[in-house]
């Protein structure tokens, strides 16, 4: 084989690997994307909703329920999306929610459903056949108004096929076909009243109901509870924060002390976007079970807006009976969700002796013993190597002073930290007592108990103490 002959059968073979490089690279996703946009039933339609329209049985899934026209109304001047932060409204009940979670997934489902196999010619013939079931009689209904297209989309469920349990479909997009869609579109719309209203059990707090965040909030916010297996009130509410700047929870049970922040935040979040399961069917039986004493009993007030929810024992097994102060109807609820109410209330005790703002604040730390200095530190990993572990869950155990145990440790040998921030201001003094097993209590902000700090981390934090 000569030079010239080699060198064009290089070229061929290295054009053959481009191509197949290029096929396999850009090409065949290329392709596989133009199928799979093919195959989208409505490839024409917008992602943002003006309305929605259901026929929907009036009550429960089945097929031979009655059945209801059921418009759900976006609430944006823009339309909405399949997002669950959207504001839907049910049209028929004045001032009854849509609940965007459910209405979200449909609207979902119907942007990206697919034909599952080719499509069948469409005929009125075909429409009263019993096996399709595509007659308005027996035809689950949706009638949706996308925001950019001029005229409603509607869409005709029928039966399911014969194989793979898929359904057939007729929409006003095509209407010269029958399409075969995926089971969980169908499943999706096939849904009674009460699917698609809202199930949150309280409306919406005028300021800060969508965060629930402690930190900004007014100290007219407030948190109450009281469960069968404690027997009194618990309360909780934000105050001024100790370090100053926005605001931070504290619990009672007989006196105020400090609760953690993140546990209290995610406490008032999961009770304001609390949601039933279901509705409870109106019985006898049902009457006598809210008759009986409240197996938990929770409050919720902020900005002059007060609520209430009473929890009940329930015939279902795991769930509680739940009425609502704002609600006519009484719901469901998993009593595996309301758990943590039925906890003391040191669970939810703050358990970092500093914050981690409080923390990187500092600049200068003063350590003294009798009232002598005996070291002075602006070294800023010093600093960290001192207080990082305070700003950690490190307090094991809380003690009033009153109490034998709080009278016993202050008589042990006291130190004081005093942390400074970049001005030199004093910013806290943490007063601290040791025993001979190198153990250590601290002061309680609040003035009236010690809080006993666990053996690993105060061995560390003492160790650093002496070594500086």
């Amino acid at each position: 084989m000569n030079l010239k002959t080699s060198l064009i059968l290089s070229f061929v073979f290295l054009g053959l690997g481009m191509l197949v490089f290029y096929d396999a690279i850009k090409w065949q996703p290329e392709r596989i994307e133009q199928a799979n946009k093919e195959k989208l039933i409505f490839p024409f339609v917008g992602k943002r909703v003006t309305w929605i329209e259901l026929n929907v049985p009036s009550q429960g899934q089945k097929r031979m329920a009655p059945t209801v026209n059921l418009r759900i109304r976006c609430m944006q001047k823009n339309g909405c999306s399949s997002g669950s932060d959207q504001r839907w409204a049910i049209e028929s009940v004045p001032g009854l929610g849509g609940d965007a979670t459910y209405i979200g997934a449909l609207i979902g489902s119907i942007i990206n459903v697919k034909r599952m196999e080719k499509r069948v010619k469409f005929s009125e013939e075909l429409r009263l056949k019993q096996n399709y079931r595509l007659d308005k009689q027996n035809g689950r209904r949706i009638t949706v108004k996308f925001t950019d297209m001029p005229e409603p989309v509607l869409i005709v469920f029928g039966g399911s096929t014969p194989i793979d349990s898929n359904y057939y479909m007729w929409t006003s997009i095509a209407p010269e076909f029958v399409e075969v869609i995926p089971h969980y579109f169908y499943r999706a719309a096939d849904r009674d009243a009460f699917h698609w209203q809202t199930k949150a059990l309280l409306p919406e707090l005028t300021t800060g109901a969508a965060t629930g965040s402690a930190t900004g909030l007014t100290n007219k916010r407030r948190l109450r509870w009281r469960a069968d297996n404690i027997g009194h009130w618990y309360e909780c509410e934000p105050k001024k924060s100790f370090e100053g700047e926005g605001f931070s929870w504290r619990c009672r049970d007989r006196d105020w002390v400090s609760a953690d922040n993140t546990m209290l935040d995610g406490l008032f979040r999961f009770v304001r976007n609390l949601r039933a399961s279901s509705r409870a069917k109106h019985s006898p039986q049902l009457e006598r079970q809210l008759k009986r004493k409240p197996q938990l009993e929770l409050e919720i007030s902020g900005e002059g807006q007060e609520f209430s929810l009473r929890f009940y024992q329930s015939a279902e097994r795991g769930f509680w009976l739940v009425r609502s102060s704002e609600l006519t109807w009484i719901g469901k609820v998993s009593m595996k969700d309301l758990e943590r109410f039925q906890k003391p209330i040191q669970e939810y005790r703050r358990r970092a002796v500093i914050s981690r703002s409080e923390r990187d604040g500092v600049h200068k730390i003063d350590i003294t013993r009798a009232k002598k200095l005996v070291k002075s530190i602006t070294n800023a990993k010093e600093i960290a190597e001192i207080l990082t572990p305070l700003s950690r869950p490190v307090v094991e155990s809380f003690h009033r002073m009153s109490s034998p145990s709080g009278k016993a440790w202050r008589k042990k040998a006291q130190w004081q930290v005093r942390l400074y921030d970049e001005k030199s201001n004093l910013m806290r003094e943490l007063k601290i007592w040791m025993d001979g097993e190198a153990r250590a209590v601290l002061d309680g902000e609040e003035d009236l108990e010690v809080r006993e700090l666990g053996k690993k981390w105060t061995k560390s934090f003492l160790s650093l103490i002496t070594a500086a």
